[in-house]
């Protein structure tokens, strides 16, 4: 008689992988008893939109009504996710838009009563919101102020907002152009605050009774113009036969901004240009017998504060520029180029999630599920629209995302490590090779080409390394017999030096 037993997997592993098992899910589930109401609310606000954004605002509106919780944590929410997913941020409007409408028992009330005295929850949040954006106002965290303007913009066209209150605030930031030595970096980060808050407010201020968009849109130019030698120096295409600054592969952030504001400016402003969804829209008129709009606090944007760093040194020497101050040019790789706002949503998320490529790239390839149907081309094997739209865009995903990672070549300093976007690219090809990777084709071959075309030496430099680090990931492929016909040319040509330096790092980088 055989006694042997056959294995079924047992043994002190699988008993050892069961203890640890059972001992995650009793911690997770005391974390979930620990929770607070306040800290439930406050995920469920900030995870809002995962799987459909348009269903669930309206579900998230009415747990916040039902749920105890104070309006802090609410709001807290809300900022934390404006300012660290700003895809979102036009949803976030639409919740508060929910919110700000009395609940039926407080309408009865207010109904009966005869007044609209009585402030609705969204007024609450909303409150509390501002006192967080003013500590963003008072540190100059300038990217989280123009999240935070996105937001105040969405909810002025939502009639959560007075149109009046939202202009004064955009003036305000229009005003700081005009100060009297005003750094290039402080008038930069105030003219883009003013120019993306009025690419979503824009067509509902321009039809109020006392409009200001030709204003700030005079601001932006006048301080535009009064920088010119500084633009020069960080341009990417130098010409040694032309004086003329304008470039056709690449485009000054500012100017990108303002050519855009004055084309809407001379249409004034159509509703039908904006690629971000409005989901609040869709919900019926503010009724202003039960609630009012809210009116925003004047604000002064505070002075910079001046580091002894940046004065000169004891020698007489100037310090070094930072690189805040400096004009920013994109890079124009491809015929279909994105709109300013698209662009700007790409980059801030690219700069926000640096902490965690994985999640960024992931973040980036779902990006068109928050914006308008037609923005961008749909995917191979996605249903495609019931019926042509003219209005649809038709961007390439991944050209656009491609494009806008070329801030890797930002002179004279990137924003990020030149490795964080190297290897985000590597990432994005990683999880859709057949899609990214012809665009990172067609961006290294456009980059190629512009060697002999003028392309800046330090971001002759930064193609170089990235180039090799690229093709060392995956395995060198590429047709290297395109360069072939270049090998006739003189030694000292940017594209013999290319070939010759991407060899270098490639053996540098196998060898290591």
């Amino acid at each position: 008689m055989n006694y042997d037993r056959p294995h079924r997997g047992g043994g002190p592993h699988r008993r050892r992988h069961n203890r640890e098992r059972g001992q995650d899910d009793y911690d997770h589930d005391r974390r979930r008893e620990h929770d607070t109401p306040e800290q439930v609310i406050k995920n469920i606000v900030m995870k809002m939109g995962e799987v459909d954004p348009v269903q669930e605002v309206p579900r998230v509106a009415k747990q916040i009504r039902e749920a105890p919780v104070t309006v802090a944590s609410i709001s807290e929410g809300i900022r934390v996710a404006v300012t660290e997913q700003p895809y979102k941020i036009s949803y976030y409007a639409a919740l508060l838009r929910l919110l700000h409408d009395p609940a039926p028992s407080e309408a009865e009330t207010v109904q009966a009563s005869g007044s609209s005295s009585l402030p609705s929850l969204g007024k609450l949040v909303l409150e509390d919101f501002w006192k967080g954006f003013q500590g963003y106002l008072d540190r100059l965290a300038w990217r989280d102020i123009r999240l935070c303007i996105h937001f105040f913009a969405h909810l002025m066209v939502a009639q959560v907002i007075s149109i009046e209150s939202m202009s004064a605030l955009l003036q305000s930031f229009a005003a700081v152009l005009d100060e009297f030595g005003v750094s290039y970096g402080r008038g930069k980060n105030a003219a883009l605050c003013a120019t993306e808050g009025l690419l979503i407010a824009g067509p509902v201020i321009r039809k109020s009774s006392s409009p200001n968009t030709a204003e700030i849109i005079k601001a932006i130019q006048t301080f535009n113009e009064s920088v010119t030698s500084s633009k020069v120096l960080v341009q990417p295409m130098i010409s040694l036969e032309s004086s003329d600054v304008a470039l056709g592969n690449a485009e000054e952030l500012l100017e990108s901004g303002l050519a855009v504001l004055k084309v809407l400016e001379s249409s004034e402003f159509p509703d039908a240009w904006n690629s971000v969804p409005q989901p609040y829209l869709d919900y019926p008129d503010l009724d202003t017998t039960l609630t009012s709009p809210f009116e925003l606090p004047s604000i002064l944007v505070p002075p910079e504060v001046i580091e002894l760093d940046g004065l000169a040194t004891d020698a007489g020497e100037d310090a070094q520029v930072k690189k805040e101050e400096w004009p920013e040019y994109l890079f124009h790789l491809f015929d279909d180029t994105s709109g300013l706002f698209i662009r700007s949503h790409i980059r801030d998320m690219i700069d926000i999630f640096e902490v965690n490529r994985k999640e960024c790239a992931r973040l980036l390839l779902e990006y068109p599920k928050w914006c308008v149907q037609g923005t961008f081309k749909p995917r191979s094997g996605a249903p495609s629209p019931p019926e042509e739209d003219p209005n649809a865009k038709n961007w390439q995903l991944e050209s656009v995302v491609i494009e806008v990672s070329c801030s890797l070549f930002l002179l004279p300093e990137s924003p990020q490590k030149s490795i964080y976007y190297i290897a985000l690219i590597t990432e994005l090809c990683k999880i859709s090779p057949t899609t990214v990777g012809p665009a990172v084709g067609k961006s290294i071959r456009k980059l190629y080409t512009l060697l002999d075309d003028g392309l800046d030496p330090e971001i002759s430099r930064r193609f170089v390394e990235w180039f090799a680090v690229h093709m060392s990931n995956f395995g060198f492929q590429w047709v290297w017999k395109e360069w072939v016909p270049d090998l006739a040319l003189v030694e000292q040509h940017p594209k013999r030096s290319f070939m010759r330096r991407a060899v270098e790092v490639e053996i540098t980088v196998v060898v290591s």
